[in-house]
């Protein structure tokens, strides 16, 4: 705890390595959980919901998802995919394509 000032600026917990932390930077109004050395893992018996202005992912290798039953993606505006490389869309059954208009090349 870092109370210089009598105003708290952050908590930081460690583990006895300090491989893996949780900082809360109250100066930067954000709040750090890391691994240094392995995996993170969020897990919930029923929903795990994240809410913001803006959400960021990344990763420096491969990304994936998986769903057990449906997975639907919406957005009130665009979406856009894109690859530098080849794009297989695939179905085990019927594709359905609706636009006012499809332009394919």
């Amino acid at each position: 705890l870092n109370d210089a000032g009598n105003q708290p600026t952050k908590i930081e917990i460690y583990d006895g390595k300090e491989e893996n932390y949780i900082l809360i930077n109250t100066q930067e109004k954000k709040i750090t959980v890391e691994s240094k050395t392995g995996d993170i893992l969020i897990k919930a018996k029923e929903t795990v919901r994240i809410e913001a202005k803006n959400i960021e992912t990344q990763s420096d290798q491969a990304t994936s998802s998986k769903a057990g039953t449906n997975y639907t993606i919406q957005a009130s505006a665009n979406i856009e995919n894109k690859a530098s490389g080849n794009m297989t869309l695939q179905a085990g059954g019927t594709m359905t394509e609706k636009a006012a208009l499809i332009k394919l090349n």
